[in-house]
This record gives C-alpha cells, sequence and structure tokens, in this order.
C-alpha cells in the first residue's frame, strides 16, 4: 500500500513537474494570435497581418588574389591578397496598421564605408500598391544591377559602371510603385555629397520605368529606362568630387576621373533582361553628360555590360518587381549550381575629362555560384581587365602612365588579373 501510495506521489509531482516546464514556454498577449516563423531570420506577425517585425542580416567573408593593374595602389604590380569582411549588415524592418512600413538596415562592417553606418533608414506608406511613399535614406531607382540587392546579384561585384553612374543610397522622398509586369519610381535626393563646396543645398531628381511584358515561373522578358538629374548650386564654382570606377574586384584600386567645376549632371540608363529555364542574361548601357561651369569643357562618358547565366541544375532565376531575386535549390542535398560570364566596359575618354585620367577599360568575370540552400552561397570568379593606356599608382588612384613623372622601376600596366572567392549567409 505503502508502495502504490508513493509511486502515486511520485507520478503527479512528475505530472507537475512537465506541466510547468510546458507553461514556462507559453507566449501570452493582449491581443491577437502571432505567427513566428524562423525560416531565414525571426518574424512575427498578427493574425490579421496588421502588424509585423522581422529581424536578419548578411554576412560575406570575401578573399581576393591580384596582380599587376589591380595591385598598383598599394602594392607595385606583383602578386597580393585579402582576405576581409566584404559586408556585415543587420536590419529590423515592420508593418504598422498594413498601410505602413519601415526599415532600419546598419553595417556592423562594410569594405567600402567601414562600419557603423545607416544603409536604409525610412518609413513608407503603401496603402496604395501603385502609389507608395517613401521617406528617408534609400536607393535611388536607377539601374536594375544597382536595385539587385548585393545578395543576389550574379557577379560577386557589380559592374564597373555601377560604381561610376549609379548613386545607390541618398536621403530623400520618393513616390513609386510595381507589381511583376510593370513598375515606376521617382524621387527627390539630398545631393550636397557630390560636390566639395558647402553652401546651398543641390538636389537629385531620379527616375526609373520598367515592364516585363513576358513573366512566368520559367520565361521573363523585362525593359527599363531610368535618369536621374544632378543640380550644383547657384554657385559655379562648386566643383565634382569625381569618382572612381572599379576593375572588377579591388574597390580601392580605382580609376579616379577628374572632371572641371561643373553646373550638372545627366545621366541615363537602359535595361534589358530576360530568362527561358534554366537560361538568363542581362545587360545595361549607361550614360553621364557633364556640364561645366563658365568657360570649362562639357565631358561625357559611358558604359556597359552584358552577362549571361545557366543554372545547371535545373533552376529559373527568380524576379520580382523590376529585380532579380533570391535563388531557391531544387535539390537542399545538391543545392543550386550556376555558371556565367560578364562582359563590362567604360569609355572615359572625353576631352573634358582630365587628361591624366583619360581611357577605355574592358573587364572580363567568369563565375560559379553555389547555393546549398536559401541562405548560404558559395561564389568564386575570374576577372581580366586591359585598359587602352598603361596605368601606375599616383599614390592615391590609378592614372595614366604618361601623365606622371615615373621614377625608376615604377611599375605600369595595361591589364589585370584576379580570383575572388565569397561565403554569404543572407537570413
Amino acid at each position: 500500500m505503502k508502495n502504490n501510495l508513493l509511486r502515486t506521489a511520485l507520478g503527479l509531482a512528475t505530472a507537475g513537474l512537465i506541466s510547468s516546464q510546458a507553461m514556462a514556454g507559453n507566449v501570452i498577449t493582449d491581443g491577437e494570435d502571432i505567427v513566428i516563423k524562423t525560416k531565414g531570420g525571426i518574424e512575427a506577425t498578427t493574425e490579421s497581418g496588421d502588424f509585423s517585425f522581422r529581424i536578419g542580416g548578411r554576412v560575406q567573408v570575401q578573399a581576393d588574389v591580384f596582380n599587376d593593374s589591380m595591385n598598383l595602389v598599394n602594392g607595385d604590380g606583383g602578386t597580393g591578397s585579402d582576405l576581409f569582411f566584404r559586408r556585415a549588415r543587420i536590419y529590423i524592418q515592420g508593418d504598422v496598421f498594413k498601410d505602413w512600413a519601415y526599415k532600419m538596415q546598419f553595417n556592423l562592417v562594410d569594405s567600402g564605408s567601414g562600419g557603423g553606418t545607416a544603409e536604409d533608414l525610412y518609413i513608407r506608406w503603401k496603402r496604395f500598391n501603385f502609389a507608395n511613399i517613401t521617406v528617408g535614406k534609400h536607393k535611388e531607382p536607377f539601374s536594375l544591377e544597382e536595385l539587385t540587392s548585393s545578395k543576389y546579384v550574379t557577379s560577386i561585384e557589380r559592374s564597373p559602371i555601377n560604381d561610376f553612374f549609379a548613386e545607390g543610397r541618398s536621403l530623400g522622398i520618393s513616390i513609386h510603385g510595381a507589381n511583376n509586369f510593370w513598375g515606376y519610381a521617382f524621387g527627390i535626393y539630398d545631393n550636397n555629397d557630390q560636390f566639395s563646396d558647402s553652401g546651398a543645398q543641390k538636389w537629385a531628381y531620379t527616375g526609373r520605368a520598367f515592364i516585363s511584358p513576358i513573366n512566368s515561373d520559367n520565361a521573363l522578358l523585362h525593359l527599363g529606362i531610368g535618369a536621374t538629374q544632378r543640380n550644383a548650386a547657384d554657385d559655379p564654382d562648386d566643383a565634382f568630387d569625381g569618382t572612381g570606377v572599379t576593375q572588377g574586384i579591388r574597390s580601392s584600386d580605382d580609376i579616379a576621373i577628374g572632371i572641371d567645376p561643373i553646373e550638372s549632371q545627366s545621366i541615363m540608363a537602359l535595361e534589358l533582361a530576360g530568362k527561358l529555364g534554366p537560361f538568363h542574361g542581362a545587360g545595361e548601357y549607361h550614360r553621364r553628360d557633364t556640364n561645366a561651369a563658365d568657360d570649362g569643357e562639357d565631358a561625357s562618358a559611358d558604359g556597359y555590360y552584358v552577362q549571361a547565366g545557366w543554372f545547371i541544375t535545373g533552376e529559373s532565376r527568380p524576379y520580382k518587381k523590376g529585380t532579380w531575386d533570391k535563388v531557391k535549390p531544387n535539390n537542399k542535398g545538391l543545392g543550386a549550381w550556376e555558371v556565367f560570364i560578364k562582359q563590362a566596359g567604360v569609355s572615359l575618354d572625353d576631352s573634358g575629362i582630365d587628361a591624366a585620367n583619360r581611357n577605355k577599360g574592358d573587364i572580363t568575370t567568369l563565375g560559379v555560384n553555389w547555393y546549398p540552400s536559401e541562405i548560404l552561397r558559395l561564389s568564386a570568379n575570374y576577372v581580366y581587365t586591359s585598359w587602352d593606356e598603361e596605368l601606375a599608382s599616383n599614390g592615391d588612384d590609378l592614372v595614366r602612365a604618361d601623365s606622371l613623372d615615373l621614377e625608376p622601376g615604377q611599375s605600369t600596366y595595361d591589364s589585370g588579373h584576379g580570383f575572388s572567392v565569397r561565403l554569404q549567409a543572407a537570413f
């Protein structure tokens, strides 16, 4: 009898302990039920969908090996290498009463801008799909490749024309609307960062439109056009700070561009992209026209890229509302395998460009991407660059060798080789 009572007491105590532990894991809300998802990031959404909250990010670890013209600013043209975090970002975004949204994305580490900088920082009104309004720091609507996230672009680095022609993120206000068959965007942005002179506010006006008359899971035709007008202040002494064109791997070894003091710049972009089953392709043409101040000489520059890719494992490249989207492997074990070739060129030989920087270049990229899952990606790229005029380092940038009084033994090259590998986790 005593043994039976003892067993009964132990059983009740054990049941109570299990019950208390189970109750400790319950989530109690003061309103409607909440749906929590943990597949890639953490997302919580109310059952009605009125409110949502998501935490995500990306980590990109990269290793580069390079020589010749790719290793002149920080080296002598011999073989160099680098291991670094290309990007490490975290973001928080959500919806409020369905009609409002917000996003805050920060760099923890970035090879281009260091850490601690804000990438996206905006509030969006999205009552109507055809007329959303975004206020804050966000990407200007320009260029298919620029608007496609760095997580989803085919090559490890975007095309060289992207560095020279596409502004990226700016503080401003924009109106935009899109579905999978058409879309548009127009915004007004702060343009002060492009000019060295302080004073009156400078503005940029940027817009883009696209159509996708063919758009299914396995077939796509995308046509797009973009333009931006970037004005200086009324002071004609405003000077364009200049920019650079990367050689496809090292963002530090840029081809510097020197242009006389200017009044304004206008830039345009044409986009063409498509896919058919596992094959996909894309291309863009960009042109920048710079209007000089006073008696300065106007300058023009242009460039392009074309690329073609093939998913060996049969996937079709995802596309969503005017940009490329996340690759989802068909086989979770094998993953998705993609090979591609990319050709890009820049023409910077207008007489209005400083003589030390006039040049023409071509960049060829061969690459392979492996997507073990929707979160992970491993990429390897070989890059070859070729320039019409030999390059040398002036200590800070790459310039034409014939513009310098070369020191004995100073290296000059008209081409360069590079190999890059990146491991990415995006959640």
